[in-house]
């Protein structure tokens, strides 16, 4: 699957959305091009989904999946927190310290 992200041309809107200069102007731009994508992505993930809870196969891509969008999450968020603008009590691991 992720051999498919490569050539996907909404890589390029992504790729540009982390490299935005600010951190929060960045986390604002992935998510916009995230929500754009969802139309896109929702039928696809929710038979994924489905399929992994019986099948191997699709267990290994749903794991995947959610590991690619975890790494995502943990760039993004690791740049805000980098800029000192995470808000108080929480962490990059995306838990509450408080």
């Amino acid at each position: 699957v992720r051999e498919r992200d490569a050539t996907n041309p909404r890589q390029e809107q992504l790729t540009a959305a982390l490299e935005e200069a600010d951190a929060v102007e960045g986390l604002a731009a992935v998510t916009r091009v995230l929500a754009a994508w969802w139309k896109d992505i929702n039928p696809i993930a929710q038979a994924l989904f489905a399929a992994a809870l019986t099948d191997d196969g699709a267990r290994a891509a749903w794991d995947d999946r959610m590991e690619h969008l975890h790494e995502l999450a943990h760039q993004v968020v690791g740049r805000v927190d980098a800029a000192g603008v995470l808000a108080p009590g929480w962490d990059v691991a995306g838990s509450r310290t408080s």
